[in-house]
Order: C-alpha cells, then structure tokens, then sequence
C-alpha cells in the first residue's frame, strides 16, 4: 500500500474566536494510496466525473487507526520485553 504524503492544514476564519488550523489529506491521494481497497471514506460527487469534487469522510479512519495502534502497541511490548533480556553470550564469552 502506497503512503499519504502528508497532511495538509487550512486556516479558517472562525466568528467567535478569530482563526484556527483545520488539518486534513487530500482525497485524490487517499483514493491513490488505497487502490485495491475497498475503503468507504473515500467520496467522489459525481462518478462519471473524474474531475467533480472529491472528499473524505473522516469517521472511516477510525476503526483503521485504532486497529494500527494495537497492532503498534503489541510490538512495542515485544521490542521492550526484547530489551530487558540479556543478550546472547558469544561464543568467545563461553569460552572465557
């Protein structure tokens, strides 16, 4: 699976508190990296229109997210229970 260059951010004049950062990606590479994917945050107004407006729905990242950050979490644990063992000896140490 191809990876999302970055996330991109727009300023948005908002009436109570002046202007904040909206983060968001692009959907035409979202669409691109996930080719084969059946994936349902990926929206196209017009179908037949290639060029029509394109978006995302956000909320369908979720369910992926968290699955990736068990999946990063379990290997975390690993690596650290990894670093708490000693090292194998050498056989130039068992010899000594």
């Amino acid at each position: 699976m191809k990876t999302v260059r970055k996330p991109v951010t727009k300023p948005v004049e908002v009436s109570r508190t002046g202007r904040r950062q909206h983060f968001g990606l692009i959907a035409q590479e979202v669409q691109e990296a996930l080719q084969g994917v059946d994936f349902g945050g990926h929206v196209i107004d017009d179908m037949s229109d290639p060029d029509s407006l394109q978006s995302l729905r956000y909320e369908q990242f979720v369910p992926i997210l968290i699955k990736a950050v068990q999946e990063l979490s379990a290997r975390v644990k690993e690596l650290e229970s990894m670093s708490t063992q000693p090292p194998p000896a050498t056989l130039d140490q068992q010899w000594r």
